[in-house]
């Protein structure tokens, strides 16, 4: 025992058991080394050595081991431990990898070598390997030391070695950095020590503005051939450009469907709405990474002859079909993950390709998802409002922001009819209206099972209906052509629902009658706040609900009008009589904002306030 207390005090820092930390590690980074040599403009070696402490269950993804290759890359060696506490040494070889084809064999060169460790609690993985580089260098290996929360990290290095005068660009975070000019090389070096694990939250800021990385890339590369220059974004866009020329060609017989296709619009709109559909019903998205490292998009003409392609070949299929009718449209890069756009760095920050198609009778830009031609023509989905994209226009690379939208047009909204009963039983009668980004989760729900339907509708309600028919299902999801930009998507569905115990019986003859047994509690956290409070996103509820009372009852009592506003947002609460019935109006709204962790307790005051509201009954008796 003596001799695994030794042990445990070796393996876990004084830190994790200090009375005042909270926060439990799931792992322990130890070391992680990585050196990475460009030996000339297309070849280099990545060596790494990673020492990892697994604490539980939960640590094991922080250990385990994951490379891709493909016809740039090679993995030329493996070797690691494994060995638990007081336990017996494992060593790991090239056999104990498993390699996985990616996308089934469409693509022969893509391999995933992995390895996840197990033993008994705890032990320590380490993994020596090297990657070697070759047929160019667009960019150097990102390097992130961690990646979750509950992961202490004790020493982390990335070291960078390139030929003398290379120029590079970089975009660190949390790291020190050093720089060398030894003969014929320069090496930068960024070093870490004792980063602090950290707390996942909710509505806490972006893991990338709170996690160590290293971003690194040569200024002039050469990637599969192509040589380009990454200075700026003009620069970097001319590659891209480049990449594409060429490959926008279609058959001569698909030209000819295009063009009898849209021979009967009278608009560029109508156009694009008839080829998006023919995108929507002829094709599928296959993430199958063809092209010089994923970058190069399919021929238009496989596309269309295969139906399937990633985003790069169906953006670039939609722009050819465009071409075909007499219509423009650019190509552009986006971060789906990330609004903004590393600051001062050039590079292949996208993971993304989509389309943007210019409107002048519209004074507008349609920004199509070739990938997921089921979202409304129009509509700016969340993935890519307000986000920061590399718009391929005239050649070049340009960045541009797609225009978001007003906050108030996100809501969604529920007027529920109840016909109660007077042993607490009741029928509802609902209507649930969903705005904007509200809509983006029943853009697909009318392909939904029945059964599934109503199991998506009756989540999202604290009430649990012993059973649930939909009445009607109706959208605007094709009306852009009578709003143009103003235009917002939006979805309504009917339903009624039955539930035995929607008031509780007391005393005979009281009911006690929840004033809204549909809206989910607002969730807030016990534990202290470590994190910035950072919402995104608006949020707002209208809730309307009209209880229609039993015969030969009377309303005893119920609740006071509630207003609420502060910084946080706003709320209101007006429950009262209206003949034989009682009427219940609610909204809340709840303003995108970033505060200090210190607030936090303001914005669970707030919401323990709200959430007593929405709780709270009202109390009918029979009449005397």
């Amino acid at each position: 025992m003596r001799l695994k207390a030794l042990l445990m005090a070796l393996l876990i820092p004084a830190a994790a058991i200090a009375d005042n930390t909270k926060t439990s590690y799931d792992a322990i980074v130890n070391s992680y080394e990585a050196t990475f040599t460009m030996t000339s403009a297309v070849s280099g070696e990545l060596r790494v050595h990673k020492s990892v402490a697994v604490l539980n269950e939960d640590g094991v993804g922080s250990a385990i081991f994951g490379e891709y290759t493909d016809s740039f890359t090679e993995l030329a060696s493996f070797s690691g431990s494994v060995t638990p506490l007081g336990g017996k040494k494992t060593k790991l070889k090239n056999k104990d990898l498993i390699s996985i084809p990616q996308m089934s064999g469409l693509v022969d060169d893509n391999i995933l070598f992995a390895y996840s460790p197990s033993a008994s609690y705890p032990f320590v993985v380490e993994y020596d390997y090297v990657i070697k580089f070759k047929k160019g260098i667009i960019s150097f290996p990102t390097f992130f030391p961690v990646e979750t929360d509950k992961v202490l990290v004790k020493d982390a290095s990335f070291t960078l070695s390139v030929p003398f005068g290379t120029e590079i660009s970089y975009c660190s975070s949390k790291f020190d950095y050093s720089r060398e000019d030894p003969v014929d090389k320069t090496v930068h070096k960024w070093s870490l020590k004792d980063f602090q694990p950290l707390v996942d939250e909710a509505n806490m800021p972006d893991y990338l503005e709170l996690l160590p990385y290293v971003y690194s890339s040569p200024i002039d590369f050469t990637y599969g051939g192509y040589s380009g220059n990454q200075k700026d974004w003009a620069s970097f866009g001319k590659w891209i450009y480049a990449l594409g020329e060429g490959r926008d060609v279609l058959p001569e017989a698909t030209v000819a469907k295009v063009k009898d296709m849209t021979s009967g619009c009278k608009t560029d709109f109508e156009k694009v709405k008839v080829l998006y559909d023919y995108l929507r019903k002829t094709t599928r998205y296959e993430n199958i990474s063809l092209g010089i490292g994923g970058m190069q998009p399919i021929e238009a003409s496989k596309v269309d002859s295969r139906g399937f392609g990633d985003c790069k070949a169906l953006s670039n299929y939609m722009k050819a079909l465009l071409a075909s009718a007499g219509i423009d449209s650019r190509y552009y890069l986006i971060s789906t993950h990330r609004k903004k756009l590393l600051p001062g760095y050039v590079a292949t920050q996208f993971n993304h390709i989509m389309l943007a198609v210019p409107l002048k009778e519209k004074n507008d830009t349609l920004w199509l998802e070739c990938t997921n031609p089921a979202y409304p023509i129009g509509y700016r989905h969340s993935d890519c409002a307000g986000h920061d994209v590399l718009l391929i226009e005239e050649g070049e690379g340009k960045p541009v922001t797609i225009p978001s939208y007003p906050d108030s047009l996100s809501r969604m909204e529920r007027n529920v009819e109840v016909f109660l009963s007077s042993d607490g039983s009741a029928s509802l009668k609902t209507r649930v209206s969903r705005y904007l980004d509200y809509v983006e989760s029943y853009i697909n729900f009318e392909d939904l099972s029945p059964e599934k339907q109503n199991k998506k509708l009756s989540s999202n309600m604290k009430l649990h209906p012993e059973s649930l028919k939909i009445l009607s299902v109706r959208n605007n999801f094709n009306d852009y052509a009578l709003h143009g930009k103003d235009y917002c998507p939006e979805v309504h569905i009917d339903f009624t629902m039955q539930s035995s115990t929607y008031a509780n019986r007391s005393n005979g003859d009281r009911l006690f009658v929840p004033v809204n047994p549909i809206f989910l509690a607002l969730s807030t956290q016990r534990a202290k706040r470590v994190n910035d409070i950072v919402i995104d996103e608006p949020f707002a509820y209208l809730d309307s609900i009209r209880v229609h009372l039993p015969a030969g009852y009377e309303v005893e009592n119920v609740p006071e009008p509630v207003n609420l506003e502060d910084s946080w947002g706003t709320y209101s609460s007006v429950v009262r009589q209206e003949g034989d019935c009682v009427v219940i109006r609610q909204a809340l709204n709840i303003r995108p904002c970033r505060r200090e962790a210190s607030y936090y307790d303001t914005f669970r005051a707030f919401c323990r306030k709200v959430n007593k509201a929405y709780d709270a009954s009202f109390v009918i008796r029979k009449s005397n």
